[in-house]
């Protein structure tokens, strides 16, 4: 019970710090009357991140700690929770559909040509042959790619589509940016590759040059899940997760202070999720049913739930209120993502972890400020892809089922092609709304060459204003 871990306190008003709260945390012998009586160790001051920090607490502390008005959240490091786990927004369905059951290295993604006509060119065929006509390729923007990596030479990333020309992925420094407990690219394999294929997949989405929307904006790869090269060179490491956004945010103001006017999107396509695990009872719309089961009729749809991690929440919050333009995926639970007052945001279950909201989203998503994104199906009849989180958290729709682009060697819904372009590297098709996330990227980064000034407000207004509705 006394063993201290890493918790990370998020306050209401970052001036509170200044005004007491970090010395009575730090300093032996200070403290009100919720704060310890001694000198708490700092595991990360977080300087980029002005609403909280890093400490070595126990859980006596922590109950105490939360009763201070000065404090928002006091939560365990997300990743120390076993039944919690930060993953990508991929999926394997088990149907697939005519666009298409196969896979051959010709294809493109067919959510270019169904998101760029007002009409559905797939209507009568899962397969069309057509021009894609643009004049807005993303020229001017810059794109990280928070995800599994992005490989750098896949022809996708090319400067010209035949592969030819150097490729648009920029080797950054992000240590650089002086941001707190960011590893070194030394000490992880590089900044640049993938460990996966998932990143360079969205990434392709966003901005590759036959499968992408926006083949003139720059990538940058900010790697956060850790494994194997896809190219087989060796296993890569990652950068926390829980400091992305300040490198994000720094990486932005940097280029503001610079006098550099090039727009920043952050596309994500991952979260957190959890299980309904230990459960005691549910709360649904304010009537208590106890048990250990979960129930379809109180919106416990799968055996996995989106996960609020609060404090990433507020990290990415504070990202996009620096200017960043974020788009998430709504994640694959099959969730309703409900807004506050609405009738089912106060939904939550007791069991492992006390009190679990369930119809919350998944963080960092959810979060004020990112353009949370839905999977559309690729069946005959338009519709929301049976995975697919739901509900009035959720932005926009747009194609996530058997989308193609840049991939490992490795077999997903279908079995990976050889890109004739280069040799060793492969294209594949995935579903998700970690495919649907940067189709909105690409289309966003297209809108902010056009309006480099825009703000996320008037980004959701030209989506609501321009999308397909009532489908």
């Amino acid at each position: 019970m006394n063993e201290q871990k890493e918790y990370i306190i998020t306050v209401k008003d970052p001036a509170v710090w200044d005004t007491g709260l970090w010395n009575e945390l730090t300093v032996d012998g200070l403290g009100d009357n919720f704060i310890p009586k001694r000198a708490i160790e700092v595991l990360n001051e977080r300087p980029f991140n002005e609403f909280m920090a890093h400490f070595n607490l126990t859980d006596d502390e922590v109950t105490e700690i939360r009763q201070d008005s000065r404090i928002a959240f006091v939560e365990l490091q997300a990743d120390l929770h076993p039944e919690v786990k930060k993953e990508h927004f991929g999926t394997r369905p088990t149907a697939t559909y005519d666009k298409s059951g196969t896979t051959t290295a010709t294809m493109k993604n067919w959510g270019l040509l169904r998101s760029s006509r007002s009409t559905n060119p797939f209507a009568s065929s899962t397969a069309v042959s057509a021009d894609f006509t643009y004049n807005l390729d993303g020229t001017g923007v810059d794109i990280i790619v928070m995800d599994s990596g992005v490989e750098p030479g896949h022809p996708e990333f090319a400067v010209n589509a035949n592969g030819t020309g150097g490729s648009r992925v920029v080797d950054f420094n992000w240590a650089s940016l002086g941001v707190s407990g960011t590893a070194s690219a030394s000490s992880i394999g590089g900044y640049l590759g993938d460990s996966d294929g998932h990143g360079s997949h969205c990434a392709g989405i966003a901005a590759g040059n036959t499968c992408g929307w926006a083949p003139g904006a720059a990538i940058y790869s900010l790697r956060i899940f850790s494994g194997n090269n896809i190219m087989g060179t060796g296993y890569l490491g990652e950068i926390n997760s829980d400091v992305a956004f300040d490198l994000v945010k720094a990486f932005h103001l940097a280029k503001v202070t610079a006098g550099n006017v090039r727009p920043t999107i952050c596309t994500n396509s991952w979260g957190y999720r959890s299980t309904y695990s230990g459960m005691t009872a549910t709360v649904y719309r304010g009537v208590t049913y106890p048990g250990s089961s979960t129930s379809s009729s109180r919106g416990q749809v799968n055996y996995l739930h989106p996960y609020v991690v609060n404090y990433l929440d507020v990290s990415a919050t504070s990202c996009s209120n620096a200017g960043v333009i974020l788009v998430g995926a709504a994640g694959n639970y099959y969730h309703k993502i409900d807004v506050p007052g609405g009738l089912d945001y106060d939904n939550y279950y007791t069991g492992s972890y006390g009190t679990t909201y369930y119809h919350r989203g998944s963080s960092p998503t959810r979060a004020d400020g990112f353009i949370n994104v839905g999977a559309i199906d690729n069946s005959t009849t338009e519709q929301k892809v049976y995975f697919s989180e739901t509900g009035p958290r959720v932005d926009v729709y747009s194609p996530g089922t058997m989308i193609m682009g840049a991939y490992a060697n490795e077999p997903y819904q279908t079995y990976a092609v050889a890109d004739p372009r280069r040799a060793g590297y492969y294209l594949n098709k995935i579903s998700g709304t970690s495919q649907a996330t940067p189709q909105v990227t690409g289309v966003v980064a297209c809108f902010l060459q056009l309006r480099p000034n825009s703000k996320v407000n008037d980004i959701k207004a030209f989506i609501a204003e321009t999308s397909n509705k009532n489908k």
